[in-house]
């Protein structure tokens, strides 16, 4: 249930904007504008300490089951911010719509985009300790 919600969430906070593409024009529009709340993460903390909550609260096979895909939605947001942060765009720290912060370290879509990608998932594997998930139950 964490792997579906990490699929899920590897584009949360873009697709949270509500987005639509124009093929005519081959522009892409937004509800919420790009980089802004979506990937403030004072939001995303506040959506983490918001399910942690209700994980804690409830019991039953099937409802931490569907919580255990929240939480797979919500790392996979956070590694998407990470990730972000990484690119000349940036993400907002400090206010959702103010100012960007950036490390300027690889353009989206480059080939160093998947190398950068790659160093992670090899840096969790190696240095990460499994965790049992079903002891929380």
């Amino acid at each position: 249930m964490i792997a579906l919600g990490i699929v899920a969430g590897s584009r949360g906070p873009d697709r949270l904007e509500i987005p639509s593409f124009n093929p005519k024009t081959k522009e892409r529009r937004s509800l919420i504008p790009h980089r802004t709340l979506t990937h403030w993460p004072f939001f995303w903390f506040a959506i983490s300490i918001l399910v942690i909550t209700i994980f804690l609260s409830f019991d039953g096979l099937l409802i931490r089951s569907i919580i255990l895909s929240m939480i797979g939605f919500v790392i996979a947001c956070w590694l998407h911010l990470a990730l972000d942060i990484l690119t000349p765009a940036g993400i907002p720290l400090l206010n959702p719509f103010g100012r960007r912060v950036t490390f300027n370290v690889y353009k989206s879509g480059s080939s160093s985009e998947i190398l950068i990608v790659l160093v992670i998932i090899l840096f969790t594997q190696i240095f990460l300790p499994p965790i049992n998930w079903l002891a929380f139950f």
